[in-house]
């Protein structure tokens, strides 16, 4: 039994999602559990309505929040490595098609506070 659940535990710790709605899928699977636990063990009629509603109101959020985003900003709904690989050849180009950098302004973007530190440098300086 113990082999089985570290397999199912390792298992679960290797899906990542990692979209807008990720969250909401693990609030999902751990309602869905509470009601199945419930189902099994709670003889009140009323404690199963109520997780059934909940589990029910919490897939209509997923299957809501879900199209919103695919027809809004599809790119919530992929993880944060692709949006990262895709703007990055959307400022810097491909293999292919290399486009001008400018780095001082990436520097500016990457550390704001360079900037600032700067500044105050210099006011140092001419004290």
């Amino acid at each position: 039994m113990s082999e089985w659940y570290k397999t199912f535990t390792n298992a679960a710790n290797k899906i990542r999602i990692k979209s807008v709605v990720d969250n909401l899928v693990r609030l999902f699977i751990l309602s869905l559990g509470l009601f199945l636990f419930a189902a099994i063990f709670v003889s009140r009629i009323w404690v199963l309505i109520f997780f059934a509603v909940v589990v029910g109101l919490i897939l209509l959020m997923i299957i809501v929040s879900y199209f919103f985003c695919l027809f809004t900003n599809p790119d919530l709904l992929r993880s944060e490595d692709y949006n990262i690989r895709k703007q990055s050849i959307e400022v810097l180009g491909d293999k292919d098609n290399y486009l001008p950098v400018d780095l001082g302004h990436y520097v500016k973007i990457a550390n704001p506070y360079s900037e600032v530190k700067q500044i105050e440098m210099e006011d140092m300086v001419n004290e």
